[in-house]
């Protein structure tokens, strides 16, 4: 950590880009009952009246929202196919146009996943996650040949990604989390006089890593595999002192 804080301190004033599930708080074997402590919500807070900071998430825009809503924060949602920056929300437009795919997609999962016990479809309006961290151990590869019939490789409209104990529906646009932190920088800081510091947990973070590179600090949360990330921390209560050391710097 030592390094990474000294790297924050030479690099000037900081843009702050945050994932939220495995990163500032613990993943959950049932994601809703998720909720950041009111300690934590006053560090990010603080954070967020220092530095421009905005969450970065698969997990829907009103969702984040409503589990990070501070004020000065961004948020991009839908692995950031919906970014929402003051007033202005923006959505991605092919998103839109794979909403009724969608849809058709989640109904067709939901009926033909029902018989496997723990797992869950959630609807995200923009795209779908399909957990299956409550399922019987060995299920992925079954949950797989499944999605796979519904959404093929060559459907079009939408495509399947994985992450930790969850398979993804998405919408087949070139988006992902590296080009809304790029978007998000665009906005937050328009002449570029910020260095971008971006921390996250899971496979869907690596598309950011890869798009700051050079350009920024990144840090990879937990794990134990190959990272584009620059930097690593342990776990989110790592996460939480180094936000903490931030504010003394």
């Amino acid at each position: 950590m030592n390094s990474l804080l000294r790297a924050a301190r030479d690099s000037g004033p900081l843009l702050l880009f945050l994932d939220f599930d495995g990163t500032l708080v613990p993943l959950q074997t049932d994601p809703e009952r998720v909720r950041l402590s009111p300690s934590r919500a006053n560090i990010l807070a603080e954070l967020a009246r220092r530095y421009p900071t905005a969450v970065v998430s698969g997990r829907s825009l009103q969702d984040i929202r409503s589990k990070a809503d501070l004020p000065g924060l961004a948020w991009a949602g839908n692995h950031g196919l919906e970014v929402r920056q003051g007033r202005t929300l923006w959505i991605h437009p092919g998103a839109k146009k794979a909403v009724p795919a969608l849809k058709r997609a989640v109904r067709d999962a939901e009926i033909r996943l029902n018989s496997i016990p723990g797992v869950r479809v959630d609807d995200k309006g923009l795209s779908a996650s399909v957990h299956f961290r409550l399922a019987r151990p060995g299920c992925a590869l079954e949950i797989l040949r499944v999605l796979q019939e519904i959404v093929p490789a060559d459907h079009g409209r939408l495509r399947l990604t994985r992450g930790k104990k969850v398979f993804e529906i998405r919408p087949a646009v070139d988006w992902d989390k590296g080009k809304a932190v790029l978007c998000l920088m665009d906005r937050l800081d328009p002449k570029g006089r910020s260095t971008p510091l971006f921390l996250g947990d899971d496979r869907t973070d690596e598309d950011a890593f890869r798009a700051l590179a050079g350009r920024g600090l990144t840090v990879r949360v937990g794990g134990d595999r190959g990272t584009a990330a620059r930097y690593r921390l342990p776990d989110v209560a790592a996460v939480w002192r180094f936000l903490q050391a931030l504010l003394l710097l």
